[in-house]
């Protein structure tokens, strides 16, 4: 049995209705992160069942917050590169596709730190790069800039 897969074509949707798709998935991941990061510090608490090998928690954090974030932004970069229409534009496809794919690298850093974090004694060095990772996420605002033209006009031999 086989089930039928879903793909969403915004390519009919106006352009302020894919930004506006495009911003509510962004809200989810940011709303998300933080119900989950509220319910970790205070329903939650850090394990008391600490052991003395919590190095490897502390540790990945911060080896994967410069590599994923990184890879999730060249992926997104790789998308709408292929996807540029002929009026500077990224196809609106490719523009949600590129964001969630780069939402996703930043929000997988902020749950395994998270996660790890609870798992070692000191909370608080282990969860910098989960606070690096969030302020990423916001600051990756879905503004639309790759959807609107880009205003370039050529005068003789000059690019402008």
């Amino acid at each position: 049995m086989s089930f039928p897969q879903q793909q969403h074509d915004y390519s009919n949707m106006t352009t302020k209705q894919v930004l506006n798709t495009a911003r509510i998935i962004w809200a989810g991941l940011v709303i998300g992160i933080t119900v989950i990061a509220i319910v970790f510090t205070f329903a939650i608490g850090p394990s008391e069942n600490i052991t003395s090998n919590t190095f490897i928690f502390e540790l990945i954090p911060f080896i994967l917050l410069p590599i994923v974030p990184t890879i999730g932004f060249f992926v997104r970069s790789f998308i709408f590169k292929q996807n540029t229409l002929d009026n500077g534009t990224v196809d609106k496809n490719a523009y949600v596709t590129g964001n969630i794919i780069f939402w996703g690298t930043t929000e997988a850093i902020c749950v395994i730190t998270l996660v790890f974090s609870f798992f070692t004694a000191p909370i608080f060095p282990t969860i910098i790069p989960s606070i690096i990772a969030y302020i990423i996420l916001i600051t990756a605002f879905p503004t639309g800039s790759q959807l609107k033209p880009k205003l370039h006009q050529k005068i003789g031999n000059l690019d402008i």
